[in-house]
């Protein structure tokens, strides 16, 4: 049995540093995943903390034939679609400074290949775009290329068939390239 498993085993029978470990552990990736979908701090760490509980609260119910960080994650993202759905919130082009600060204060050290590639305007114009996609397409597309959630796993996370998966992901691909060269003046 490897450590997390046993840090799992632990939180099931009430040990909350065990718990405590594992949140330590997915809390900062959660927490960017989050982030990405809602565009707010605030927001961001109020449903990072809801899935925190929720997670402790339904311990049992995790059966252990998944990752428990995908178990986690679905679980935020469930939290943040609710939070879109009610709120109807998007991201406005102004806010896009703090959105960039904030991404690259909460991000591992050592940049992704695709921040290392675009220059700060196409960067910009990338999160406008995105920020502009409806939920139904934005998420998967986060789990994709911030979280490298195989086509299984966000089928899995969002409780969707996989060809679903696949058709959102090809439409908001196809959308976003669409909105970046407008923005990019292409």
């Amino acid at each position: 049995m490897d450590r997390e498993q046993k840090w799992i085993e632990a939180a099931r029978g009430g040990d909350t540093h065990c718990f405590g470990l594992l949140v330590e552990r997915y809390e900062r990736p959660v927490y960017r995943t989050v982030y990405r979908m809602l565009r707010d701090a605030d927001e961001a760490r109020e449903v990072t903390q809801e899935a925190m509980v929720r997670a402790w609260e339904n311990l049992e119910r995790f059966r252990g034939d998944s990752p428990f960080a995908g178990w986690l994650t679905r679980i935020a993202v469930y939290l943040a679609l609710n939070r879109l759905r009610e709120q109807k919130k998007f991201i406005r082009p102004e806010d896009m400074q703090q959105h960039d600060a904030v991404l690259e204060q909460s991000a591992h050290p050592g940049a992704s290949p695709l921040h290392e590639l675009l220059d700060k305007e196409a960067q910009r114009a990338l999160e406008t775009a995105l920020s502009e996609l409806p939920p139904d397409f934005r998420v998967p597309l986060v789990l994709r290329i911030y979280d490298d959630y195989s086509y299984e796993e966000i089928a899995e996370a969002l409780d969707l068939p996989i060809g679903t998966v696949m058709s959102r992901l090809f439409r908001a691909r196809a959308r976003l390239a669409k909105r970046v060269r407008s923005l990019l003046g292409d």
